[in-house]
């Protein structure tokens, strides 16, 4: 039988993770609440939500007055909630669910922090996280695991890191914020920089050059390239360009995002052409 042979990749480009987002309005929820740090999306194993509410358990052992907030949903959803209850930790790590796009961005303001925890695995050292991204164009400072593909682009100054699954160097990290506003300022100062330069308005030009070398310019249209934006922000810096107002949230920007890229599919052709020959080699 002859199978078709894919054709040989020479050139294989990378662009990191970019969200949009338009204006936004926080809904007035009155008097903040204790220093509160976020973490939203998948509740997978791999996402590491486990070892933040067992750093959240030594917080509260240390006596630190803090709330954790989960979302979303996924496979550790039982796991998780069964950590909550063992330890006691009804009252510090609240369980949201799936929440809707406009309550996800008013979590997302209320927030002090952000924590991407994500466990180390050949996978997670090659990707970035879009909630790190979220978190900047909200103006939040970053918690994360030091995992290589997040520490080669950001340094320290950019990201508090903690050792991959470690959750007494997570809350050490979360200590840290906690007691120090001019770092949580630095953070989320430089974060808002990260994402200007590293945002969707420019690896929308590295996301489809290739595709624009290999089908020409006709083939490929250049979506319109957004102006950045973030929330109003407590954070020091320069603030980012708004576009006109409207009520976009996180998630209908990740759905423009989508579109607007949905050209990529044949990024997947690509990879199956790879697979094919890797297992032919």
């Amino acid at each position: 039988m002859q199978q078709n042979e894919a054709a040989p990749i020479t050139t294989v480009t990378t662009s990191a993770r970019a969200v949009r987002l338009g204006t936004w309005a926080p809904s007035q929820n009155g008097a903040r609440p204790p220093f509160t740090v976020i973490c939203h999306g998948a509740i997978e194993d791999r996402y590491g939500q486990d070892t933040i509410v067992e750093a959240a358990r030594l917080l509260r052992a240390a006596g630190r007055d803090l709330r954790v907030v989960l979302t979303g949903r996924g496979g550790a959803v039982e796991d998780v909630l069964r950590r909550i209850e063992e330890h006691g930790l009804g009252d510090v790590v609240t369980f949201r669910g799936w929440v809707g796009e406009e309550e996800l961005n008013d979590l997302l303001h209320a927030a002090d922090a952000g924590i991407v925890a994500q466990k180390a695995s050949p996978y997670s050292h090659l990707v970035h996280t879009n909630k790190m991204v979220d978190y900047w164009i909200f103006g939040l400072p970053v918690v994360a695991s030091r995992l290589r593909a997040t520490a080669s682009l950001y340094d320290d100054s950019v990201i508090e890191y903690f050792a991959a699954g470690d959750a007494a160097g997570l809350a050490r990290a979360i200590a840290v914020l906690q007691d120090d506003p001019r770092r949580r300022e630095e953070l989320a100062r430089n974060g808002r920089a990260a994402h200007a330069c590293h945002g969707w308005g420019v690896q929308r030009d590295a996301y489809l050059a290739p595709f624009l070398a290999l089908a020409g310019d006709a083939a490929v249209a250049r979506p319109s390239a957004p102006a950045s934006s973030t929330r109003p922000s407590r954070a020091a810096g320069p603030a980012i360009a708004q576009p006109p107002p409207s009520r976009t949230t996180v998630d209908a920007a990740r759905r423009r995002h989508h579109a607007a890229t949905s050209r990529g599919s044949a990024v997947h052709a690509l990879a199956s052409g790879a697979k094919r020959a890797m297992k032919r080699s």
